[in-house]
Formats: structure tokens, C-alpha cells, sequence
């Protein structure tokens, strides 16, 4: 199931932009670059950005922000040690800070598509209570955007036709 939640919540944060033209995008020269290294490195960037986008990211964001950060954000004004915390109780303000600190760690024009992948995946934190179906949430939301983009890039089209470059949402 934590798979399915990761590929639905991938098809929810990519739908709004291959739906909507006039949603703003990141600007091309920060759209990641596969031949950034050189066309004949082409395969080793992408395998970089594989394993970073997919592996190394929900691992260390879901470490800090849903096992360190949603418990301190309970404490800290107690002056409890966030280990003391169960992983995944719900509390408001917790739940507040978190889903702020996701929407406004990620770039202006991400907030939106963000604040649904925010409260979908805290919503299914509380719901499997662990941290490791989470991590393999995010793994799978993140993988699934990068074989998309990788897979059909120039492919999909714009109103007017013309091809849209995917590799902004990496």
C-alpha cells in the first residue's frame, strides 16, 4: 500500500502541471540538466540523481522532519527530549509546523502541488504510525516523478501542442 500512496500522490503533485499551462513552473536554468556532466556522462548524472531524489532524500528528510522534528516541535517548550515522544501522535501544532516547514522548503511555485503531498503523507504517517512506510512513500513519489520525467519527457504536450520540458519537476 505504501507504494500505491506513493505513485498516487506522484500522479497528484505532476497532474496540475501537465494539466494546467498557466500554473507557474520553475524557471528553465534551474530545470535539472542530464548532460550537465556531458552528453557521454548522461547515464551516471542520472543515476546520481536516482539514487539522491529517490533514495537519499526521503530517507534524510523523513528522518529529520517526521522522526526528530515533529516530536521536538512537542517538547521544546517543555523541556522533554524529543526521544521521549512517540513517533507519530498526532498533536495540531506539530502537524502545523511540519506541513509549514515542507511548503516553505520547497521553491514558491512547488507550494501548492507541496501542501496536498504535505497533508496526504501526514495523514498517512498517523495512519501507519511508523516511519519506514513513510520513507518508502516518499522513495516511490520521488521515483516515480524521475522515470516519468526520464520516460516521457518531449513527449507530453501543451495546449498549443508543443512539447513540454518535464525535467523542471526534478
Amino acid at each position: 500500500m505504501d507504494i500505491l500512496v506513493g505513485v498516487f500522490i506522484a500522479a497528484l503533485w505532476m497532474g496540475p502541471f501537465l494539466l494546467f499551462d498557466s500554473l507557474p513552473r520553475g524557471a528553465e536554468a534551474d530545470a535539472f540538466d542530464p548532460n550537465q556532466l556531458g552528453e557521454s556522462m548522461r547515464q551516471q548524472t542520472l543515476t546520481l540523481r536516482l539514487l539522491g531524489f529517490a533514495v537519499v532524500t526521503p530517507l534524510v528528510e523523513e528522518l529529520f522532519v517526521r522522526s526528530f522534528l515533529i516530536r521536538l516541535v512537542d517538547v521544546v517548550d517543555k523541556g522533554g527530549d524529543f526521544r521521549d515522544a512517540p513517533i507519530a501522535r498526532f498533536s495540531w501544532r506539530s502537524f502545523l509546523v511540519v506541513t509549514l516547514y515542507f511548503v516553505m522548503s520547497h521553491a514558491p511555485w512547488e507550494w501548492g502541488v507541496m501542501l496536498v503531498w504535505a497533508l496526504l503523507t501526514m495523514a498517512w504517517f498517523y495512519h501507519r504510525r511508523h516511519i519506514v512506510p513513510i520513507i518508502v512513500a516518499h522513495a516511490t513519489t520521488n521515483g516515480a516523478i524521475f522515470l516519468f520525467v526520464v520516460l516521457s519527457d518531449a513527449r507530453i504536450r501543451d495546449a498549443a501542442g508543443q512539447p513540454i520540458d518535464l525535467w523542471f519537476l526534478l
